[in-house]
């Protein structure tokens, strides 16, 4: 799931941006709902993430952090196929997997991917594990 794209700067700069930026992060619950298909490479089959507010929190504060260029508004989604694949193809799997993938799990890894030229070509340069949430515990009145 993309938090955030065009992160401009080296990257070195880039990682030590984001390693200062997780130190505050706590892991995330992502919920899937609807399968959809587009023309766009990039999305040809998806799985729409749930908008949820710690999702949009997390993403505002790591844009404005670590700075990030301007994109269309933000719709987080998984991707589950890249490429060219025709329209019956796409809409034949959609039906197959029943239109939905409902899910939920929690990220516990920030990745920083250099998603220059193909997604062949695509890296991970880097990856932080966010800091467990505390638990706290009241005390029992005596």
């Amino acid at each position: 799931v993309t938090l955030l794209g065009g992160l401009q700067g080296g990257e070195r700069d880039i990682v030590s941006r984001i390693s200062e930026i997780v130190r505050t992060m706590r892991p995330l619950m992502i919920r899937t709902s609807t399968l959809h298909q587009q023309e766009d490479y990039f999305r040809q089959l998806f799985v729409q993430v749930e908008k949820t507010r710690p999702l949009m929190e997390t993403r505002a504060r790591v844009k404005v952090l670590a700075g990030g260029r301007r994109e269309r508004p933000y719709s987080p989604h998984l991707t589950l196929m890249y490429g060219a694949v025709p329209f019956q193809e796409r809409e034949a799997l959609l039906m197959e997997m029943g239109g939905e993938l409902v899910s939920e799990f929690e990220v516990a890894t920030l990745h920083v991917v250099d998603t220059s030229g193909s997604p062949q070509r695509w890296r991970r340069v880097a990856a932080f594990a966010l800091p467990e949430r505390r638990v706290t515990r009241k005390k029992a009145a005596s």
